[in-house]
């Protein structure tokens, strides 16, 4: 970690694919996006929707050290449009309430 960075927990930075959803939302059918990060704490992933901040969001992983898809419910911490011309965003998520087995998966990833 570089003496700039605050996090706690090192970043996944492999590419993956997260599946989410936003329960607040008119249709919380369930969608793919591509992940930028993961962390025990945290995801990082980029969608063609506005999300605001402490909107709650939950989320699917497939992590190779996973026999099923991991469930965890989170919250925007950030948001920001990084490509207006496609209308596309970049969410950063905290997870509530995660155990430290799941920690423990993600940082087998």
């Amino acid at each position: 970690m570089s003496p700039s960075e605050h996090r706690r927990l090192p970043r996944v930075a492999h590419p993956f694919i997260v599946r989410y959803r936003f329960p607040s939302v008119t249709d919380p059918s369930w969608r793919a996006a591509p992940a930028r990060n993961l962390s025990g704490e945290g995801a990082c992933f980029r969608c063609e929707h506005a999300f605001g901040l402490g909107e709650v969001v939950e989320l699917q992983l497939t992590l190779p050290t996973s026999q099923r898809p991991i469930s965890l419910h989170g919250r925007v911490i950030w948001s920001k449009l990084v490509n207006p011309s496609l209308n596309l965003y970049e969410h950063g998520v905290v997870f509530d309430a995660i155990d430290a087995d799941t920690k423990q998966l993600i940082a087998e990833k």
